[in-house]
């Protein structure tokens, strides 16, 4: 309990500095013709709040159909409730929706920055002043199912790479229906660019977990993750040094992916708290 209390901590500072940002729906099933509500987060899985962030210079909305069109989709309001993306009369099948925002450039105190590439095993920086020049990435991806998770409604859309710059991938469906109602076992990859990323740490966190689970991707940026039946959120962190600036810039990215664990092998009628 102990290390989940540091390391919720931990999380929760960073989110200061760097403004970490996911997607989470009211629920991750719903049925055909149902509006889904999406909030952008911060803060931590366990205890968060609605993302606002004014540092943001761009923000891009994609929603990824199952009939594999793709859209962009505007922020909206929803009961007075700033940053919500609502996605109404929903088809049949998988749903994926990215968002993709670039902070302005920014001083951060060198120091901090250090603690924070140092905390996710991120490249140090070669930089003898007090400030330095940041911006920061947020890569958010959530996916819902609409309609019962049989194989004519579990589509591929959203297993495909996206444009996020940071993007983790289900290599094998979220929703697939499982004969085990007690585990999940899924798996992913993580690809920067376009490019598979080896020995990149991923941190699982599951809504009824005391703690979060820390696994590291293989030499083909692939990781098999098992969590417990429930919601669970996947994050990540990269970062790279600006090319062709005057003054170096560190480009330092958080991805994320928000999902739900299959039904069982038999689709229950949804219930309205999940």
């Amino acid at each position: 309990m102990k290390t989940f209390l540091v390391t919720l901590l931990l999380l929760c500072a960073v989110t200061l500095i760097a403004n970490n940002v996911w997607l989470w729906p009211q629920r991750f099933y719903f049925e055909s013709g149902e509006t889904a509500i999406i909030t952008q987060r911060s803060g931590s899985l366990q205890a968060s709040s609605s993302a606002n962030n004014p540092n943001d210079s761009s923000i891009l909305i994609t929603h990824y159909l199952p009939d594999k069109q793709i859209s962009n989709v505007p922020i909206t309001q929803e009961n007075q409730a700033s940053n919500t993306i609502m996605l109404p009369n929903l088809q049949l099948g998988s749903h994926m929706l990215t968002q993709a925002s670039v902070s302005r450039t920014l001083n951060l105190a060198t120091d901090s920055l250090h603690a924070y590439l140092k905390q996710h095993r991120l490249n140090p920086i070669n930089n003898n002043f007090s400030t330095s020049h940041v911006r920061w990435h947020n890569c958010a991806k959530t996916i819902i199912q609409v309609g019962a998770p049989i194989t004519n409604n579990l589509t591929v859309n959203i297993v495909q790479p996206t444009t996020l710059d940071l993007d983790i991938i289900p290599l094998t469906h979220p929703y697939e229906l499982t004969t085990n109602n007690n585990s999940f076992t899924g798996k992913f990859q993580v690809r920067f660019n376009g490019t598979a990323l080896a020995n990149q740490p991923i941190v699982v966190w599951q809504a009824n977990a005391a703690e979060p689970q820390i696994v590291t991707t293989n030499k083909k940026g692939q990781v098999t993750i098992t969590t417990a039946k429930g919601n669970y959120m996947l994050t990540t962190y990269y970062s790279v040094m600006a090319a062709d600036t005057l003054q170096p810039i560190v480009e330092a990215y958080f991805g994320s992916l928000t999902v739900s664990t299959p039904r069982g092998n038999f689709f229950i009628k949804r219930n309205p708290n999940n």
